[in-house]
């Protein structure tokens, strides 16, 4: 059994949950061991890929940069968490597209759970980031796929330290639980034990936020 940190917080603004996503990336080394992050918005936002153009106007959703790539994501209708891990970690060392495929296998027992059968979205050739595109909209390598319909997309960054994946997954009526998370990552063979953010932690993220992803 596999063991990882699991870190479940309220709902934060667009800025603190982007700089909290790359505070971990580039602090990684200081837990030792991979971190799940489940979280949410307090209030409507959307997020746009790092290297995306983005011009469309919707000035009810607050708009924040990510740190990884991908399309818009419209936060009004998903559920998001990432995965962060040193860089010692075995995923670390697997191309970028099984990369994906090993979060995704192992988020695919959340919807099992429910009697929900999804798919991984055979590899193909990176796209070009779009203007405006919709993350549901385009399917890529390695998705999650359901009746032919997206259901769970994520992007990564690989820095020196380690690796982000921030995923984000289309609500399905009542939202995962922690229990349903638990045991989900469980029948993959990864116990997650809980992760708190001391005071300074977080007043460090909160710098970041304010400095970078509030612009």
């Amino acid at each position: 059994m596999e063991l990882w940190f699991q870190l479940i917080e309220p709902a934060q603004t667009p800025a603190y949950n982007m700089a909290c996503d790359e505070w971990l990336l580039y602090n990684i080394p200081r837990f030792g061991r991979p971190i799940l992050r489940i979280y949410g918005w307090d209030r409507p936002a959307l997020s746009i890929g790092y290297f995306q153009t983005y011009k469309g106007k919707d000035s009810s959703k607050t708009l924040v940069r990510r740190p990884t790539g991908g399309g818009t994501v419209d936060h009004t209708q998903d559920e998001t968490y990432s995965v962060v891990m040193p860089r010692a970690h075995d995923w670390c060392r697997k191309r970028a597209s099984d990369r994906y495929r090993a979060v995704h296998e192992v988020i695919r027992n959340l919807f099992l759970q429910r009697s929900l059968k999804t798919e991984i979205m055979p590899s193909m050739p990176a796209p070009a980031p779009r203007r405006d595109s919709n993350c549901y909209q385009e399917p890529t390598s390695c998705d999650l796929m359901m009746d032919g319909q997206k259901v769970g997309g994520a992007a990564q960054r690989m820095a020196r330290d380690g690796l982000l994946h921030q995923g984000t997954l289309l609500r399905m009526g009542k939202s995962w639980g922690a229990g349903e998370w638990v045991r989900g990552f469980g029948m993959a063979g990864i116990r997650l034990e809980p992760l708190k953010l001391s005071r300074e932690m977080k007043q460090e993220i909160r710098i970041l936020a304010h400095g970078k992803y509030n612009q």
